[in-house]
């Protein structure tokens, strides 16, 4: 009996190490297959394509997409093989490398070893000037440096708070960005005034400069919709012949339209 206790023990152990060696020899083989298939250069990725873009260099583009390939996962498993590219990972490189993508979409061609890269670029809505000069986009984003002389192609924003700003950054709030943006294309459609330049001064405040030379001041706790309304009153109430003299109107208060005149000599 004992004899048979002891056969049986034996037994049992070595049919565990044979499941564990099985186990582990298939998990070795899957590795291995893995990684030759990985490694297997019918299966790296050859072109790159880049569309859509204007500003963005398309080989900038494709040499930093090849040094985000080359640098494969642990070594173990290359970005460049068409079958383990993450295009979502991809994407967000790219957005954050180059601040001038607004939007992007990347596909793979597995059979032709390709990724074709569709780049939306961010469009030009003013040039902001603060220690530097930078293009901003419609939602107030910098994204990349601008001369200072444009003529009167864009419009121009001097910022004199003392702040620094990096590209892809948005150069204040991005609500009361929007407000202001919308505040600004409403003086143009309803009134026909065509701001051409803001000066945003602590406060933050703006300072609207059309371009006739009629300034138009609103702060940021300006409610615009009200200030939309008193400037419509103003406009209907004061004499043509005095408007064209006025200097400023200030709309920042609710209730009450300001405005100064240059003097008459």
């Amino acid at each position: 009996m004992p004899n048979e206790i002891a056969h049986k023990f034996k037994r049992h152990k070595r049919l565990l190490f044979l499941r564990r060696f099985a186990f582990t020899l298939a998990a070795l083989i899957t590795v291995l297959v893995i990684f030759v298939y990985a490694e297997n250069k019918i299966l790296r990725i050859t072109k790159i394509e880049v569309r859509g873009n204007e500003r963005i260099s398309a080989e900038d583009v494709r040499n930093y997409v090849n040094q985000i390939l080359n640098r494969g996962f642990l070594s173990l498993w290359p970005k460049e093989n068409i079958i383990f590219f993450s295009a979502e990972n991809l994407a967000e490189d790219l957005k954050k490398q180059f601040s001038a993508i607004n939007q992007i979409e990347i596909s793979r061609k597995i059979w032709q070893r390709s990724v074709e890269i569709q780049i939306g670029e961010r469009d030009n809505w003013a040039v902001w000037c603060g220690q530097k000069c930078f293009y901003i986009d419609s939602g107030g984003i910098i994204f990349q440096e601008a001369p200072l002389f444009l003529g009167e192609l864009l419009l121009k924003i001097k910022d004199e708070r003392q702040i620094a700003l990096e590209l892809g950054s948005r150069i204040m709030d991005e609500q009361i960005f929007i407000n202001l943006n919308a505040f600004v294309r409403r003086l143009e459609e309803d009134r026909g005034f065509s701001i051409k330049n803001i000066e945003i001064k602590t406060g933050p405040e703006f300072w609207l400069y059309s371009e006739n030379g009629l300034k138009i001041i609103v702060d940021a706790e300006t409610d615009f919709d009200r200030a939309s309304e008193n400037l419509a009153i103003f406009i209907n109430n004061i004499p043509k012949e005095k408007f064209g003299n006025v200097d400023y109107i200030d709309l920042r208060f609710r209730d009450k339209t300001f405005y100064k005149s240059f003097p008459v000599f």
